[in-house]
């Protein structure tokens, strides 16, 4: 029974020590969300909205567009939308590998967005500009692919560890049956006195 009464002592207490040590951090300010389909599908975009994604864009990407934006301004407002979610940040990695993920798709998307620009200035360019734009085309997504499967590959790899961990959890289960169920039971029927300090 007198663990039961120091739950609440030692909450409150690990709760002023994680807020103490968090206030003492400065916490990066949460970026805007990305914009939402809804804003798109039968309106315009604000002049607004369209400065905010084009100012979080790196520069080639940010031409490319405006480039696209002359040639068919329909197509140009959808790959704007596209566009919203590659200035979007994320800032709390878990793990190295998270913020390696992260990146990787980031740039997948970025690639992915250049050449829907290329396949668009491809068929509004004339026989000359043509040759060199496919070229570009043949090279990014080359570039697209070998990322897509290291994306892939980090996919498994993390899938793969969490399997080990998930078989070694149960191995330690396997061995420790009587006594989880032992555990279990006590706090059922309330008999976990003898645990107490």
């Amino acid at each position: 029974m007198k663990h039961k009464m120091i739950y609440p002592i030692v909450i409150t207490i690990f709760l002023a020590l994680s807020i103490n040590v968090h206030g003492q951090e400065g916490i990066p300010k949460t970026p805007e969300p990305p914009l939402e389909p809804t804003l798109f599908y039968g309106h315009d975009i604000s002049k607004e909205d369209e400065t905010k994604i084009l100012a979080k864009l790196p520069e080639d990407v940010k031409a490319d567009l405006l480039k696209v934006k002359e040639l068919d301004e329909e197509e140009y407002r959808n790959l704007l939308f596209s566009a919203s979610h590659l200035g979007y940040e994320y800032y709390l990695y878990d793990t190295k590998f998270e913020k390696e993920m992260v990146e990787t798709s980031k740039r997948i998307n970025e690639l992915d967005l250049q050449t829907e620009i290329l396949g668009i200035q491809y068929f509004h360019a004339d026989a000359q500009e043509r040759t060199k734009i496919k070229k570009e085309l043949q090279s990014k997504l080359e570039m697209l692919f070998d990322l897509k499967e290291k994306e892939r590959r980090s996919e498994v790899e993390m899938l793969e560890r969490e399997l080990a961990e998930l078989k070694a959890s149960l191995e330690v289960r396997k061995r420790n049956k009587a006594d989880i169920i032992l555990r279990r039971l006590s706090e059922l029927i309330g008999k976990d006195d003898y645990l107490d300090w």
